[in-house]
């Protein structure tokens, strides 16, 4: 019976003593406070950490509950009641862990820092690099005062376009492809570009330097662009005066008066390439020239069986008449033909210039009154540029006369 006591005893003391074994830790003073290894060092401003995180203390299942934290700088980052570093603004911050109830202390240093929000890369949203050739793209880090702005760049694909860490694009070959711009702080910002990779043009070349063309005609110039595999060979056109000639956006020159005009073709792949070629508008053939005088020598009797010599008006911009030949009617007062000269030749009449005919044999038999309406027959023309207008019936050109 008294074994029996005994050990009723034995297990009420254990009983109350096991509470206060089992809370023992709690009641231990920490005797160390250290900062966790791979703790964090680094916020942003806005963000917060809670601070018991970035500690460890020993004994190890010491309480933490009463440690109290505080800043050495409110204004950067400040600790909240609920033990939360708050990040204010960037700069460094110490912060003191101590436990009230024993001697344990430590300090930790953190950086509050600025995180870049955005990242943008102009032009926006793609640019256009040409083979061979550098770009450098434009860089604008949001907000102005990141702690951190360095980024790093790289390409989709370097077979198309190359990139340097400073952002400066080299076309490599014709295509597309991604430029991309990363924050290195953390903050996963990334900016991204298109990047078209062209072969320029370089040599546009006119068939001709100058070409002809009749008012109220079309036509378009004959040229040759290079390289022949170029990206884009289109041509924006331009006319130095579309009074005189108007050019359409695919390269169609209309003539609308005589002049003299200047063509341009610039190249529409922006590498800048053009070339100009001249364009005369001719007036039509039937104004392109004009007998317009004709001189009538007598002979010493009075008769009209002497000699005569006419005026001819090249009215062209720029073709030269290399040969004309005319003929000359005279009628009477009662119409009829007194007499016909036989064809006479002019040739190199210049662009714009009179020329007067050498006199040439006249022979009809009459009086010098008997001579009322004299005609000019032109029968054919030849211009330098190697056209030809032939007048089966004969240009037919009413004159006055002349006597000398």
């Amino acid at each position: 019976m008294k074994k029996i006591r005994i050990v009723l005893i034995l297990i009420l003391v254990l009983a109350l003593l096991a509470p206060a074994a089992l809370a023992e830790p709690a009641g231990v003073p920490i005797a160390k406070i250290t900062v966790a290894p791979g703790a964090q060092s680094v916020i942003n401003v806005g963000a917060g950490v809670f601070l018991p995180d970035l500690i460890q203390v020993e004994p190890a299942g010491a309480s933490t509950d009463k440690l109290v934290f505080t800043s050495s700088n409110d204004s950067v980052a400040n600790v909240t009641a609920s033990r939360q570093l708050v990040g204010n603004a960037p700069g460094k911050v110490t912060v003191t862990v101590k436990d009230p109830a024993g001697k344990a202390t430590a300090k930790m240093n953190l950086q509050v820092i600025q995180p870049i929000t955005a990242i943008q890369l102009t032009p926006d949203p793609s640019m256009t690099v040409f083979t061979g050739k550098k770009e450098k793209i434009g860089l604008t880090i949001q907000p102005a005062d990141a702690t951190n702005k360095k980024v790093v760049w790289s390409s989709n694909d370097e077979s198309i376009a190359k990139v340097t860490s400073n952002g400066t694009v080299t076309g490599v070959n014709p295509g597309r492809t991604f430029i991309h711009c990363n924050a290195t702080d953390g903050s996963n910002a990334i900016g991204t570009i298109i990047v078209d990779v062209v072969r320029p043009l370089k040599k546009i070349t006119f068939a001709s330097k100058s070409n002809t063309l009749l008012k109220y005609n079309d036509m378009y110039l004959t040229y040759n662009t290079e390289p022949v595999d170029a990206t884009d060979s289109s041509l924006d056109w331009f006319s130095s005066d579309e009074s005189v000639a108007y050019v359409s956006s695919t390269g169609c020159i209309s003539g609308r008066k005589p002049g003299k005009v200047t063509i341009t073709a610039i190249a529409r792949d922006g590498s800048g390439v053009k070339a100009s070629t001249t364009v005369y508008v001719e007036p039509d053939i039937d104004n392109a020239f004009d007998v317009d005088y004709l001189w009538w020598e007598l002979n010493r009797y009075g008769l009209k069986t002497g000699r005569i010599k006419v005026d001819v008006v090249n009215r062209c911009i720029n073709r030269r008449i290399k040969y004309l030949s005319f003929r000359v009617d005279c009628y009477d007062q009662n119409g009829g033909l007194m007499g016909t000269t036989f064809p006479a030749v002019i040739t190199n009449v210049a662009p714009g210039k009179r020329v007067t005919t050498k006199y040439f044999p006249y022979y009809i038999n009459g009086l010098d009154n008997a001579t009322k309406r004299v005609v000019v027959k032109t029968d054919a023309v030849t211009f330098d540029d190697g056209t030809m207008v032939v007048f089966p019936y004969g240009e037919e050109k009413v004159l006055d006369v002349n006597v000398r």
